[in-house]
């Protein structure tokens, strides 16, 4: 299990990390900031599968970070910290230590985020107002004056569709870890599918589909397959998206539909509910259909 923890809390951090990429530096180094603070929220929107197990919040007591873990995480903190001295060096930030800025942005934002994922924000005070409201606090509780601050708040709104969801998402789509894969392939597993279905809609042949499915069994510490899409559903890694397949686009096979697949009149989403009780009851998962 030590190893999947890892490689997704690489993975979390290393998509957060594309999500910084897209903020450029401007002339307003606090709209820049706000910036990356809507970044950092929008990483959270399009990856809240990999969101709670990155920052070490999942429930199960196997997901335990180690500190490389934790260090690999705080690294990409070093962007935040380069936009903090910026607006230290201009004058808009009383504090003197941009690490302590970055640290201060960091831990309020992901307040909200959690908030917002949990569900818990609602009419009247949803996500976008708090969010708005709180990111003007910030920078004026670094010192900025509540004029400017809120002026360049407004401003990194203007600028936020380079780091819009879809595209971000779309930025990313495409796995560059093996753990993507593998867990498409148990959800679509779990959905029911079989071997040459799954290789088929995965692009993938048959012997790869085995040998991600092997893999993923022993990273997860599973006894087997059906062991496997337990622990993976209880670590909210294996969502109902995974479980109906991937949405095959001009983008690619790997890009992903941004919206909820709840409901879809689907042969997977028709087949799952009897799967599933098929599933409750079996001790094994028998050899997936040729």
């Amino acid at each position: 299990m030590s190893g999947l923890v890892r490689e997704m809390v690489h993975l979390g951090f290393d998509r957060l990390g594309h999500h910084f990429a897209r903020v450029a530096d401007s002339d307003d180094p606090v709209s820049d900031m706000a910036l990356i603070g809507r970044a950092y929220r929008h990483n959270a929107q399009a990856n809240p599968h990999l969101y709670s197990v990155m920052l070490g919040a999942s429930s199960l007591p196997v997901f335990s970070l180690s500190e490389a873990d934790r260090q690999y995480g705080r690294y990409t903190l070093v962007s935040v910290v380069a936009c903090a001295r910026r607006c230290i060096a201009a004058g808009r930030f009383a504090w003197s230590d941009p690490e302590l800025v970055a640290h201060h942005m960091w831990i309020t934002v992901h307040g909200l985020c959690s908030l917002e994922l949990g569900g818990y924000l609602v009419d009247p005070y949803d996500a976008d107002r708090c969010f708005e409201a709180q990111l003007t606090a910030l920078m004026v509780s670094a010192g900025d004056t509540p004029e400017a601050a809120e002026a360049s708040v407004t401003a990194s709104l203007g600028r936020e569709k380079v780091i819009d969801v879809a595209l971000a998402a779309k930025a990313v789509a495409a796995p560059q870890n093996p753990l993507d894969r593998e867990l498409d392939v148990l959800g679509m597993a779990a959905s029911g599918a079989g071997l040459a279905e799954i290789a088929a809609e995965l692009h993938l042949s048959k012997g790869t589909v085995r040998n991600y499915l092997g893999a993923i069994v022993t990273k997860l510490g599973a006894r087997n397959r059906l062991d496997a899409v337990r622990i993976a559903t209880e670590a909210r890694v294996l969502n109902q998206a995974r479980m109906c397949g991937i949405d095959a686009s001009a983008d690619g096979p790997w890009s992903r539909s941004p919206t909820s697949v709840s409901g879809a009149d689907t042969p997977c989403a028709r087949r799952s509910a009897a799967h599933w009780r098929e599933l409750a009851m079996a001790t094994s998962l028998s050899p997936l259909a040729a």
